[in-house]
């Protein structure tokens, strides 16, 4: 069988594409929310210790909200 690639585009996978980007999304949503209720991870927290400040990422909303 031999397939060939078109340029146009493929209406059913480009609506697949967007349901799990929408679906990826969401699960982000729920993470931050979820890292916004427990304690900040003993790693962050040393790295905060040697270097004075925060990880490049850390708090992870806020991060999320710059890079939007």
């Amino acid at each position: 069988m031999i397939e060939f690639h078109s340029d146009r585009p493929d209406g059913a996978k480009t609506l697949r594409i967007e349901k799990m980007k929408a679906e990826l999304k969401k699960i982000h949503g729920e993470a931050i929310e979820h890292a916004k209720q427990q304690p900040v991870p003993e790693i962050v927290l040393a790295y905060q210790n040697v270097y004075g400040i925060f990880p490049h990422g850390w708090p992870p909303w806020e991060f999320d909200q710059r890079d939007s």
